[in-house]
């Protein structure tokens, strides 16, 4: 267990301790969806392809609960930053409410799955099978971000990358188990025992990461189990919806953006679906650069702003960039340096696909850029996070979003001149250079800290 308080500071060590943990944590929380990915691909392309399309269906209702869920962890950073100790536990408690209304809310869209997925008749029963499973669980998530922001929140990070290492080391177990078969003890499920699978990871993570809340140490120190914590706040309740809300919207349509899209590419060619659905699960088993860094910027400035200290934020940012630069310098090894190294796990899918290997690797060229510039989106908008200031970064990105990269994309689907996978991701670097530039300016604009006054 870490230490019971944990001060936060703008020094680089700082940054690193809290960085690093939550970046080796989106890692693994990513990794645990790639992996289902990649056994899926030993057993059948078609099964990589529903799963990589139904999951982007499912992410959006699992984020649309859990980025208001993850709210929390700013209530606890700000009440850390003021070393009100005693009022951590509140928010945490409120988005266990939250995440637990969301099973109700989300059994409808499981059980009508099969008439809201564009998926093509090639792996349309795979993925029905798939979708319905993570839909009916689609709070999950929402419940393992309200219990974890309490560890977030006060930079505690070193228990969140041990709890999704665990969870991740027992999904490759149960994926193995459940999409194979064991003899006549498990029948062999396919996409199906593939989302089995992740459902039981995430529970065994929620577990793990209860278990500390509710451990005597913190009942002790944070009250966690108090009748203070656990009454029902509806001021606090719905603050976090209200301060949580516009970056959910914006993660759902940012998310619907995508689907639709990957819903045009499979609709193109299966050889076309399998290069998207390749490169977008490279994607995001390399953009927890992104949302590591949006979580501890998030957090960091949380404690600054407790504080009353602009300045910390402004040297903690600077500090940020460097950051991102070094880790796309390593990042560019597996994706331009040495792409054989994704190449040889491709070379296991249960299909020859070496064809397909040109054009993936003019993609993980681009991918690397994209990462650079969404590194840097994702670190000013935890700034804006953490400062109230939701409205603004999701109403730029979202309609950028669509003007520039999901318009075009459909143009050039029905005008049949829809080809190449890379041709959708240069024009979303477009995006990334405008996003950036807007960020930019609304952060000297300092209107997210007068949001905060």
């Amino acid at each position: 267990m870490e230490l019971a308080h944990k001060q936060i500071d703008c020094s680089l060590k700082t940054i690193l301790s809290v960085s690093l943990p939550l970046i080796l944590s989106a890692l693994s929380n990513n990794l645990l969806y790639i992996i289902d990915r990649m056994i899926l691909a030993r057993y059948s392309l078609n099964a990589m392809n529903a799963a990589v399309m139904s999951g982007s269906l499912v992410a959006i209702y699992a984020f649309f609960w859990s980025s208001i869920s993850g709210i929390a962890e700013v209530y606890v950073g700000q009440s850390n930053g003021r070393k009100d100790y005693g009022e951590l536990a509140k928010p945490v408690w409120q988005m266990i409410y939250f995440s637990l209304l969301g099973f109700v809310f989300y059994f409808p869209f499981g059980y009508f799955t099969e008439y809201l997925n564009l998926l093509p008749d090639y792996c349309k029963e795979e993925g029905i099978q798939y979708s319905k499973v993570m839909t009916y669980c689609a709070s999950l998530p929402a419940l393992k971000m309200a219990f974890a922001s309490f560890f977030i929140g006060q930079g505690k990070t070193k228990i969140i990358t041990y709890t999704v290492l665990f969870g991740s080391i027992a999904n490759v177990i149960l994926d193995i188990l459940f999409i194979f078969g064991y003899s006549d003890i498990v029948p062999e499920m396919g996409s199906k025992g593939a989302a089995i699978a992740t459902i039981l990871a995430e529970c065994i993570q929620i577990a793990v990461l209860a278990t500390l809340f509710f451990s005597a140490q913190n009942r002790k120190i944070f009250n966690t189990f108090g009748m203070n914590a656990r009454k029902y706040d509806s001021k606090m309740f719905f603050g976090c919806i209200k301060l949580g809300l516009p970056l959910s919207i914006g993660r759902v349509f940012e998310l619907l953006a995508w689907y639709v899209i990957y819903a045009l590419v499979s609709h193109v060619s299966k050889d076309l679906a399998t290069v998207w659905g390749i490169c977008v699960s490279v994607y995001v088993l390399f953009a927890f650069v992104c949302d590591g860094l949006t979580k501890s910027s998030a957090t960091i400035s949380a404690n600054f702003i407790g504080q009353q200290s602009r300045e910390g934020v402004e040297k903690s940012l600077k500090r940020f960039i460097l950051f991102v630069l070094g880790l796309c310098v390593l990042l560019a090894i597996p994706l331009v340096i040495y792409p054989e190294s994704i190449f040889f796990f491709l070379d296991k899918t249960g299909e020859n696909i070496s064809h397909l290997y040109l054009s993936i690797s003019l993609v993980l060229r681009v991918i690397l850029v994209n990462i650079l510039f969404e590194a840097c989106i994702g670190v000013l908008w935890g700034i804006f996070l953490s400062g109230g200031d939701t409205k603004y970064p999701m109403i730029v990105s979202l309609t950028l979003l669509y003007a520039i990269v999901v318009i075009p994309s459909a143009i050039l689907f029905f005008m049949n001149k829809l080809y190449a996978a890379e041709t959708i991701y240069y024009i979303s670097l477009i995006w990334d250079v405008s996003v950036l530039a807007l960020f930019c300016r609304r952060y000297k604009s300092l209107k997210w800290w007068k949001v905060l006054g």
